[in-house]
C-alpha cells in the first residue's frame, strides 16, 4: 500500500494572533493523506488530516494545540467537508463493487454448475479434485479436467485429461490454450458415475466446477464436440432419418419434438442403421418420449453391437449390470457366434 497527500486551500482567517508578531491575518491550508493501490488517483480511505496555519506576515506556523478550540472547529469544518472526506474512499467503493461482481460473478457460475450436474449432457467438463478419486498421486498432482463422453440412461461415462495440474486456476488457463482440443488431450478409458454419485461429488467439492460448451467455446475457446450427425456419399438405410431424429431431439422450442425424434430412430433402427439402433436404445431408457423401457433399450443396443459397434456394446454392458434379469455371459457368447471382436476396458 501506498500513500499519496492532496493539499486544500482554505484562504485566510482573522480569528487567531500570531505569538510571535501580533498580526491576525492568518493563511490556511489543509492536507489529507490517503491511501491507495497502484492506481493514485483512485485512494482507497483517508489515513490523516492536519490543518496548516500560516501567519502572512512573519510566516510563523501555529500549532493546533495553541488555536482554541473553537476557532479550530471552525477550521476544520472549512477544510474538512463530508464531501471532501467522502472523495477519498473512491478507491474502497470500485473494490467493493469489482468483489460485489465478482462475488455474484462465481455465485451464479457454481449455480449453473449445479444445474449442469442435476442433468448432464454429452461434452459437459468437469473440474475434479481427483485427490478424492485416487490416492495413489505424487505431491503436485491434484487437479484433472474430466468430459462427459457419454450418457447411458441415468449413467454418465466420463474420460479424465491426461495432464494434472497443481492449482484450480491452472485448469481455465490450460482450455483457453487450446490443450483439450488435442485428440490426446483425453484418456481412451471411460469411468462410469451415475446421476446420483456425480451430485454427491458435486456435493463434497470433488467436482468444483462444470462447464458446457456453447457453440463449442469454452472460455472462448473451440473444445471440438464430437459431430452426432453422420453424412456421407455413400447412401446408408436408416441414416437420413436418423440424422432427422437428431435435429427434432435438439429442437426443444418445436412442441412434441421427442416424440418425433423416437419416431424417427424407430424407423432408422428398424432399416438397420446402427447409430439409429443406439440413438433409440437411449429413448427408451429415458422417459422423454414416453413410457421408459429397459428391456426395449437392450434389444436395440443388442442389434448395434451384432454389428460390431463398440459404443452399443459398451451401453449394453453398462445397462445390463443393473439389470437382475439380464444375463451378460449370454450377451459375451451371442457376439462371439456373431463373429464380433470386442475388448473392453476393464
Amino acid at each position: 500500500m501506498e500513500y499519496t497527500e492532496s493539499i486544500i486551500h482554505g484562504g485566510i482567517t482573522n480569528e487567531i494572533t500570531c505569538v510571535e508578531c501580533g498580526a491576525t491575518e492568518h493563511k490556511v491550508k489543509g492536507i489529507i493523506k490517503s491511501a491507495f493501490f497502484f492506481v493514485e488517483f483512485l485512494p482507497v480511505f483517508p489515513v490523516q488530516k492536519m490543518p496548516f496555519i500560516e501567519c502572512a506576515q512573519c510566516q510563523l506556523v501555529s500549532k493546533s494545540s495553541a488555536i482554541p478550540k473553537s476557532s479550530m472547529k471552525k477550521i476544520n469544518a472549512r477544510l474538512f467537508p463530508f464531501y471532501r472526506l467522502a472523495s477519498k474512499f473512491i478507491g474502497l467503493a470500485v473494490l467493493l463493487l469489482a468483489l460485489t461482481y465478482w462475488v455474484v460473478g462465481k455465485y451464479q457460475e457454481q449455480s449453473l454448475a449445479d444445474r449442469y450436474i442435476a442433468a448432464p449432457q454429452v461434452n459437459d467438463f468437469y473440474f475434479v479434485d481427483f485427490r478424492d478419486i485416487s490416492k495413489a498421486l505424487r505431491p503436485k498432482q491434484k487437479y484433472r479436467l474430466a468430459k462427459v463422453a457419454d450418457i447411458t440412461g441415468n449413467t454418465a461415462s466420463l474420460v479424465f485429461g491426461n495432464l494434472f495440474y497443481l492449482t484450480q486456476s491452472a485448469i481455465p488457463g490450460s482450455i483457453r490454450r487450446g490443450q483439450v482440443g488435442n485428440v490426446r488431450y483425453f484418456e481412451g478409458k471411460r469411468y462410469d458415475f451415475t446421476f446420483d454419485q456425480l451430485k454427491d461429488m458435486r456435493a463434497a467439492g470433488t467436482i468444483f466446477n462444470v462447464k458446457r460448451p456453447r457453440g463449442n467455446l469454452i472460455y472462448g475457446t473451440p473444445v471440438f464436440t464430437a459431430k452426432q450427425y453422420v453424412t456421407s456419399s455413400v447412401y446408408y438405410p436408416g441414416a437420413r432419418q436418423n440424422n432427422e431424429g437428431l435435429a427434432f431431439q435438439e429442437a426443444t422450442y418445436v412442441d412434441g419434438n421427442y416424440k418425433t425424434a423416437f419416431a424417427r430412430f424407430s424407423r432408422s433402427a428398424q432399416l438397420g442403421f446402427v447409430y439409429g439402433q443406439v440413438n433409440l436404445g437411449e429413448m427408451y431408457l429415458s422417459d422423454k418420449h414416453g413410457a421408459r423401457d429397459v428391456t426395449l433399450a437392450l434389444y436395440w443396443f443388442k442389434q448395434a453391437s451384432l454389428q460390431s459397434h463398440k459404443k452399443a456394446i459398451e451401453k449394453y454392458v453398462l445397462v445390463c449390470e443393473q439389470v437382475a434379469r439380464c444375463h451378460l455371459p449370454q450377451f459375451y457368447q451371442e457376439l462371439k457366434q456373431a463373429g464380433v471382436n470386442f475388448y473392453l476396458d476393464p
